[in-house]
């Protein structure tokens, strides 16, 4: 009896390290070797609204208002405009100026985005929420992380919908692809809208400029 009891120690601690072990968090994904976001980009707006023109009937792309659904019509308005009896005409929503012109800094563990007029913002990429300043200006949870397939950022204001933006690029691509899904808040439906941007400048190229544009 005595020689079991140091076996059920030695046991117990083998145990106890084991469920440490698997119960630990993780670690955090680094970027897949083929996928840089870096660079200064501009918004192809017309890619991008052909984009999300050609969205399937059905699918919820694009912002309020951002497409038509055959309706009884607006009083006052042409025919087959959706809408209620008595409802407000929705137009087309207007890409925020400050997202039009996007510049990413990417390493291993963070990315660094800027946009015009607003701050930088540093998002490490280890999956967990933090409070950020967003380009907007405002206050966010923020959490980001690498897929197989490139980046997935999620942010939340205070009483304001959710909405998660998925980075994508592929090798050696001058295209940069933005999906966002914006969910909760008070939209009446899940809301996608894809925004397309051209490579500018590499991280290397600092000498092009936007033309028109003195703050780039």
């Amino acid at each position: 009896m005595r020689d079991l009891f140091p076996a059920l120690r030695t046991g117990a601690v083998v145990a106890l390290c084991f469920s440490a072990w698997s119960s630990s968090p993780a670690s955090p994904r680094t970027p897949p070797i083929d996928i840089d976001l870096s660079g200064r980009w501009v918004l192809n707006e017309t890619a991008s609204r052909e984009q999300n023109q050609s969205a399937r009937p059905g699918d919820a792309r694009g912002m309020p208002g951002s497409q038509r659904r055959p309706g009884r019509g607006v009083p006052g308005g042409r025919p087959g405009e959706g809408g209620a009896p008595g409802s407000a005409r929705l137009e087309r929503p207007r890409m925020p100026d400050r997202v039009r012109n996007l510049t990413i800094t990417q390493t291993d563990t963070a990315v660094v985005l800027s946009a015009l007029g607003g701050p930088e913002v540093t998002v490490i990429t280890d999956g967990r929420r933090r409070d950020t300043v967003w380009l907007d200006g405002n206050n966010a949870k923020v959490k980001a992380e690498w897929t197989d397939n490139g980046l997935i950022i999620e942010r939340r204001e205070e009483s304001g919908p959710t909405v998660r933006e998925t980075y994508l690029r592929y090798p050696r691509s001058t295209r940069l692809s933005v999906e966002m899904e914006i969910k909760g808040g008070n939209l009446p439906r899940t809301m996608k809208l894809v925004r397309l941007y051209d490579l500018l400048a590499a991280p290397e190229d600092t000498s092009r400029s936007i033309p028109g544009d003195p703050m780039w």
